[in-house]
């Protein structure tokens, strides 16, 4: 069961590694956050759309995040606020969530900073202080050591036509609970979603891939201890 887990868990990684090199087609704009809660810290981003922009049609809104656990409570929760700017956008449309018990949980034991650079892209020790604030720096450093839980999870949304190419797509995260959220990257596309999104995780390329190179990793380790061994 033990072995299992580590397969998985490094399936997770190296699908995050192999999926951040996936060509997003028909994506046309997006931007990253982090530490949206933090104090002092912006919660929120705006952008156009991209000459192309089809404003008669619908767009989707793929999220990425990655964030603190402090204990074993799967009833953590992040609300974002979603809409065109000057926009009339339906209450049903208007709210994406992250929850907990949906979102990828593991120790992370020295893994965290490498899930947080595919997300974020690579930042320094200075910087991500900087950005975090003293508290959350130190949250992250102690579920860097192993102490604490790292959630990784994705959701994907959908916003109606605008029916106008000049008006800003406004996100913004508004609370969380049970969980702290170090980075978000949101994707903005039109058309079909890749087979990336499409999928769950764990039946994605990306982690297949993973899972084979865990594998793989994982055999190689028992044939050098009995190469030691003899």
């Amino acid at each position: 069961m033990q072995i299992q887990r580590t397969l998985q868990r490094t399936a997770v990684v190296a699908a995050l590694f192999l999926a951040s090199f996936a060509t997003v087609a028909g994506s046309l704009a997006g931007g990253t956050i982090i530490a949206p809660l933090a104090p002092g810290q912006k919660s929120s981003l705006s952008f156009l759309m991209p000459p192309g922009f089809a404003a008669d049609k619908g767009v989707w809104l793929v999220y990425d995040l990655v964030a603190l656990a402090p204990g074993d409570d799967d009833s953590g929760q992040m609300d974002i606020q979603q809409s065109f700017e000057g926009v009339m956008t339906p209450l049903n449309s208007f709210y994406a969530n992250f929850h907990a018990r949906d979102m990828d949980s593991m120790k992370s034991a020295g893994t965290i900073a490498q899930r947080l650079e595919e997300v974020a892209g690579h930042r320094e020790p200075g910087e991500l202080m900087r950005l975090m604030g003293a508290d959350l720096y130190a949250a992250y450093e102690s579920v860097n050591a192993g102490k604490g839980r790292v959630l990784v999870g994705r959701v994907v949304t959908h916003l109606s036509a605008p029916g106008k190419s000049d008006a800003p797509l406004a996100i913004s995260v508004q609370r969380a609970q049970g969980m702290q959220p170090l980075a978000m990257r949101v994707t903005a596309g039109q058309g079909e979603l890749t087979t990336e999104f499409q999928e769950k995780a764990q039946d994605s390329w990306a982690y297949k891939a993973g899972y084979a190179a865990g594998l793989a990793f994982f055999g190689w380790l028992v044939l050098r201890f009995f190469r030691r061994r003899n």
